[in-house]
């Protein structure tokens, strides 16, 4: 298969990262403690990586969405949370919304 050369590079990046996360990252004999801590590494690294190549004005907005993405992971934030955040109103269902509890909200 033919790989373009960009992501040729990004993998060379990433692969990079990732044998600096395992050389760095806390040893430990327990494999899911090694893993753990190989994934939070690999993981800032490529969030400070990330961030070198971002505007000031979408730092905090990849920083948002890389944290929410996290939580979805670990199951602190709902799927439905999540969508209703990122999509505002469209992401609920009209028809099982409540209607306006007040005539002067728009």
């Amino acid at each position: 298969a033919v790989v373009s050369t960009q992501s040729t590079g990004s993998l060379v990046q990433f692969l990079s990262l990732f044998d600096l996360s395992m050389e760095k990252s806390e040893k430990s004999p327990i494999t899911s403690k090694r893993l753990e801590s190989i994934i939070e590494h690999l993981t800032f690294a490529v969030f400070e990586y990330t961030c070198r190549g971002l505007y000031e004005d979408h730092k905090f907005l990849f920083t948002l969405l890389l944290a929410l993405k996290i939580d979805l992971s670990r199951d602190r934030v709902k799927h439905q949370e999540f969508q209703t955040l990122i999509k505002g109103g469209a992401a609920l269902d009209l028809n099982a919304v409540q209607a306006k509890p007040a005539a002067w909200i728009l």
